[in-house]
C-alpha cells in the first residue's frame, strides 16, 4: 500500500513538473510581468528552456519601458553570468508620438544585489532619427558597472534611482546619426540620468568647412559645454560660456567681388575671423529660444555684432521673434558705424550713426568728412503692407563730382508710409557754397516734399520744392537773394 501511494506521488510530482515545463512561458509570464510592472518595465514575450548544465537558455525576450522597446535573444544564464548574443533596442521619437500620452516618471529600479553579471555581444540600436543604426558591445565588470564599446565607447553605471556614465563621441560616429562629410569631431561627455532629465558635460573639439557660394566658412569649436533636458516639461538649457568658436572665412570669397576697386576696398574693411561668445544660458521651451546674449566679435578689430534678450518661436522664426541688435563697426576708411535696433514680432525700431573721412575711390563722387544719424520705426517687417518712418540727418565738408564742389552741406530727410501704403516724404537742406565751372552759388537752402500712393495701379508723385539763393556769381551776372518755388505732378503707370 506505502509503495503503491509512493509511485503515485512521484507520478504526480513529474506531472506537475512536466505539465510546468509544457507551460512555462505563460506561466513565468504571469509571475515576472508584475514585478517588472512596478519598475515600469512591461514584458511582452519569454521563451526559455534548460540546457544539459542545467543553465538557463533564453531564445526570446522582449521589454518595454516608457515606449522604447527592447528585444534581447541566444540568452545564456547561470548563477554566475548573463550572456546576451544579440538585442535590438529601438528608441522611441517622445517628439513624434503623439499617440502616446504616456510621461516619464523618475527612476525607481529594483536592483537585485546578488544577480549575476550581464555580457552583451552585440546590441542594435535604431531610433528614427538616426541615420545608420549603431551597434555596440556591452560588458559588466562590475555590478550595475557597464563598459560600451564598438560604435560607442564609455562606462555606464546604474542604480536604483539615477544613472551615470561617460561617453566618447568622434566624427565617425557622428556620420552613422547625421552625415555631416566636412566635419571633424573629438569630444568627451558625462551624463547623468533619473528618468526625468538628463544633464550633459562636455568637452568639445570640432572643425566644420562649409561651402556657400564658393566661398568656404570654417567654424573651429573648443572648450566646456553644460547641458540639461527635462523630458515632460520638453525644457532644454545651454552653458557655452566656456565654450571658445571661431568663424574664418577663406580670403578667396573676396574674389566673388569683380570689381577690383571694390574688392580692395571690401578687404580692408571686413576682418575674416570673427568670435562667437554666448555669455548666458540659453533656454528652449514650449517652441521658444531663449538667448540672453550673444557676440560675434571681429578679431583684433573693434567691430561687434550682439543680440540681447532674444525670443524666437522656431515654428515661425520671422513672425514671432523679440530682441535688441547691436552693430558697432570701425575701419581703416570707415570711422564710426553703429546701428541700434529693438525687434518685436515684425515691428523694428531703432537709430543709426555714421562717420566717414572720405567716399571710397571708385564711386564716382568724393566726399569729406561725412556724417549722418537717424531713427527709423519700421512694422510688418518683411510683408508688402507695411508702415514706416524714418528720418535722417546727413552732413558733410565737401563733395566733388565732376566740375563741381560743394561744401558745408546739411540735410533732413524725413518720410513715412503708412499701412494704406501712402507715402511722404521731406527734405530740407542748405548748402554754404555750390561750384560749377565759372559759376558760383552762395548759401543755398531748399524745402522739397513729396507725397504719393503704392497701391497697384498708376503712380501720381506731388512735387513741391521752394529754393533760396543768397549769392549766384559768375563771369557774367551776380544775383543775390534768388528764390525759385515750383510744383509738379509725376505720373507713371505700372
Amino acid at each position: 500500500m506505502i509503495k503503491r501511494i509512493t509511485w503515485g506521488l512521484v507520478f504526480l510530482l513529474l506531472s506537475v513538473l512536466t505539465l510546468g515545463y509544457v507551460f512555462r512561458m505563460p506561466i513565468t509570464q504571469w509571475a515576472i510581468a508584475p514585478s517588472l510592472s512596478q519598475s515600469g518595465v512591461e514584458l511582452h514575450c519569454l521563451d526559455w528552456s534548460l540546457n544539459s548544465n542545467f543553465s538557463l537558455d533564453v531564445n526570446r525576450l522582449c521589454l518595454t519601458y516608457q515606449g522604447h522597446q527592447i528585444e534581447l535573444g541566444s540568452i545564456v544564464a547561470d548563477t554566475q553570468k548573463i550572456t546576451v548574443g544579440r538585442a535590438n533596442l529601438r528608441l522611441n521619437d517622445s517628439e513624434s508620438d503623439t499617440s502616446s500620452n504616456n510621461s516619464f516618471k523618475r527612476l525607481a529600479l529594483n536592483l537585485p544585489k546578488g544577480r549575476p553579471k550581464i555580457e552583451i555581444k552585440r546590441l542594435l540600436i535604431t531610433h528614427p532619427q538616426l541615420h545608420d543604426e549603431l551597434a555596440v558591445s556591452i560588458a559588466e565588470e562590475k555590478l550595475n558597472t557597464f563598459v560600451v564599446s564598438g560604435d560607442v565607447t564609455g562606462e555606464v553605471a546604474v542604480n536604483n534611482h539615477k544613472v551615470i556614465g561617460r561617453f566618447d563621441l568622434a566624427d565617425g560616429l557622428l556620420t552613422k546619426i547625421k552625415p555631416i562629410p566636412v566635419l571633424t569631431l573629438n569630444s568627451e561627455h558625462e551624463f547623468t540620468f533619473d528618468g526625468l532629465s538628463v544633464a550633459v558635460k562636455s568637452n568639445i573639439d570640432a572643425e566644420i568647412t562649409q561651402q556657400f557660394s564658393q566661398c568656404p566658412l570654417t567654424v573651429d569649436v573648443l572648450g566646456d559645454v553644460n547641458a540639461h533636458y527635462h523630458f515632460n516639461d520638453k525644457k532644454a538649457s545651454l552653458n557655452a560660456q566656456q565654450l571658445t568658436s571661431w568663424v574664418t572665412f577663406d580670403s578667396g570669397c573676396l574674389a566673388l567681388i569683380n570689381n577690383q576697386p571694390q574688392r580692395d576696398f571690401i578687404a580692408r574693411q571686413l576682418p575674416l575671423k570673427w568670435q562667437l561668445m554666448l555669455s548666458d544660458t540659453l533656454e528652449f521651451k514650449n517652441e521658444q529660444l531663449v538667448m540672453p546674449s550673444m557676440l560675434l566679435n571681429a578679431k583684433n578689430s573693434e567691430t561687434k555684432f550682439s543680440l540681447t534678450n532674444l525670443a524666437i518661436n522656431v515654428q515661425q522664426p520671422l513672425e514671432q521673434a523679440k530682441g535688441d541688435i547691436k552693430v558697432l563697426f570701425s575701419s581703416e576708411d570707415i570711422e564710426h558705424i553703429e546701428i541700434n535696433a529693438a525687434l518685436n514680432n515684425l515691428a523694428m525700431n531703432g537709430d543709426y550713426q555714421l562717420r566717414v573721412d572720405e567716399l571710397p575711390s571708385f564711386l564716382p563722387a568724393s566726399a569729406k568728412k561725412l556724417a549722418s544719424t537717424g531713427q527709423f520705426k519700421i512694422a510688418n517687417v518683411l510683408q508688402l503692407q507695411q508702415n514706416a518712418k524714418i528720418t535722417s540727418e546727413v552732413a558733410f565738408a565737401e563733395i566733388k563730382f565732376d566740375k563741381l564742389t560743394a561744401k558745408d552741406y546739411k540735410a533732413q530727410f524725413t518720410t513715412e508710409l503708412d499701412n494704406k501704403q501712402n507715402i511722404n516724404a521731406s527734405l530740407d537742406s542748405q548748402l554754404r557754397s555750390v561750384t560749377y565751372d565759372q559759376y558760383q552759388v552762395l548759401g543755398v537752402k531748399n524745402q522739397l516734399s513729396a507725397s504719393s500712393s503704392l497701391t497697384v495701379g498708376e503712380l501720381f508723385v506731388d512735387l513741391n520744392s521752394e529754393t533760396k539763393l543768397a549769392q549766384f556769381n559768375s563771369d557774367l551776372l551776380n544775383l543775390s537773394n534768388i528764390r525759385i518755388s515750383s510744383k509738379g505732378l509725376q505720373s507713371r503707370a505700372f
